[in-house]
């Protein structure tokens, strides 16, 4: 026991030089700046102290009773073999750590496959080469004046192919949430909910949205301003048998009176994780919009500089602040690619941990077949046969662990993946990748021990004096 506190009491000082040093690359992975507290706390102190005393009796405890449990003359007369040989346990040891190394590499290759499967649909909307300008947060009662006056000099600079503005734009959330929306007449009961967006006359052929049915807003019908765009799933929701039906109807928000005079089509405003949203359009209050642009992919950096100089002059004092839409969008998956990250280092962690393990299991079974071996090699069996020999139980080793593992990690990638309105396919070779990289890694393992002791002279194999 105080031997395997000793060791107990090493690998917690190297645990913990290991921590100080990786904390900065953790805290800068996150992105999160965070203090390394970890003696701060008495919790974790205490907590610390109970596991080392828990290691050290899990792991001194078992081979304290094993050795104090003899006979003294059953020990000299050598008859403990049996006892020694019971490797039921080492085995047991070594499938759980083979099934959960098969599991955390099946769980590294989902949550890759998962994130690829998203950022390969087609959103349904041209995101490509829109710079996104932020909204001023100086404005006065001129800005509406300057926001045409911007789009129509940002219009006739080189490389622009388009200019809208709108409340918000695809890959954030919509803030306008309305839960009182009713159809037809104001004092029906029936209520709905949904996302709402402002958006300029040229959102639709700024971002390729197609239109299903109706039309678009017209900047020179002032009765426009009192119309409305909706999406297919909002026609869903509202119940309309066709979206041609939807044209004309009267939709209620709050106490202002619209009229549908379009059908949208449906495109993903969030990334895949999210199901499609029910989305009202109504024409822009330009006040302080956010603006999209469309540039050409020639001279983008000469373009921005050119619109940074049009956006002071139209916005002065407001600072002009700016991102690339299909970075933003690509950004909803930072979460899932933090996680595949984290989840890569356990699994790294998880297999050296396993193989070594295996390494010290094969290395205990060869030295013990030593004798063995030579007295085959004698009776002429080849090295092929004495690796196949020494290599199988450790195969079977293998094979359990992933028989074993492949339920859970199928029934895991299932649980996962319910948080995902959009799901890639559960392909098979998900699952038996892993277990062909673990029977591959266990058979390389083995075979540092068993190629030496298969080659080896039997006469020095052999030889006890």
């Amino acid at each position: 026991l105080i031997e395997s506190f000793l060791f107990n009491l090493i690998s917690f000082v190297l645990a913990v030089i290991l921590f100080f040093v990786s904390w900065p690359l953790v805290t800068g992975f996150l992105a999160q700046p965070m203090t390394a507290t970890l003696f701060h706390s008495a919790t974790i102190i205490i907590s610390i102290g109970c596991f080392i005393i828990v290691g050290t009796l899990c792991t001194g405890f078992y081979p304290s009773l094993f050795l104090s449990s003899f006979k003294p003359l059953q020990s000299l007369k050598g008859r403990i073999s049996d006892f020694v040989d019971n490797s039921s346990l080492r085995k047991t040891i070594v499938v759980v750590q083979l099934s959960v190394s098969v599991i955390l590499i099946t769980a590294v290759l989902v949550i890759q496959r998962q994130i690829n499967f998203m950022q390969d649909q087609n959103p349904g909307i041209s995101i490509d080469q829109t710079l996104i300008i932020e909204e001023p947060l100086l404005t006065d009662a001129t800005s509406v004046l300057k926001y045409e006056t911007f789009k129509n000099e940002v219009l006739q600079l080189p490389g622009i192919k388009g200019v809208t503005s709108a409340s918000s734009f695809p890959g954030s959330e919509i803030d306008w949430h309305r839960t009182d929306i009713k159809l037809g007449q104001e004092s029906d009961n029936c209520k709905y909910d949904s996302r709402i967006i402002s958006i300029g006359t040229e959102f639709l052929d700024v971002f390729e949205i197609p239109l299903i049915a109706g039309r678009n807003f017209n900047p020179e019908v002032e009765g426009d301003k009192k119309s409305l765009l909706i999406n297919e799933e909002a026609s869903k929701k509202f119940n309309f048998s066709s979206y041609d039906d939807a044209i004309g109807k009267l939709v209620f928000i709050g106490s202002r009176r619209f009229e549908v005079i379009g059908v949208v089509k449906n495109y993903h405003y969030r990334s895949f994780q999210n199901q499609l949203q029910s989305i009202l359009y109504m024409q822009g209050n330009h006040r302080n919009p956010s603006y999209a642009i469309k540039i050409s992919t020639k001279n983008i950096s000469e373009s921005i500089s050119a619109i940074q100089q049009k956006w002071k002059q139209a916005y002065t004092g407001n600072i002009f602040q700016y991102y690339f839409l299909d970075d933003a969008f690509d950004n909803q998956y930072n979460d899932e690619r933090r996680v595949g990250k984290i989840v890569s280092a356990l699994t790294l962690t998880a297999v050296l941990i396993s193989f070594c393990g295996l390494f010290g299991l094969a290395l205990y079974t060869v030295n013990r077949r030593t004798k063995e071996v030579g007295i085959r090699k004698v009776m002429g069996a080849s090295v092929s046969n004495l690796m196949i020999l020494l290599s199988r139980d450790f195969i079977r080793l293998a094979a359990i662990g992933s028989v074993i593992a492949i339920p859970f990690a199928y029934e895991l990638t299932k649980l996962w993946l319910e948080r995902y309105a959009y799901k890639m396919p559960m392909d098979s070779w998900l699952f038996f990748i892993p277990v062909i990289l673990v029977t591959a890694l266990t058979f390389i393992t083995i075979s540092f021990q068993t190629i030496g002791v298969a080659m080896k002279n039997p006469v020095m194999t052999i030889r006890y004096e």
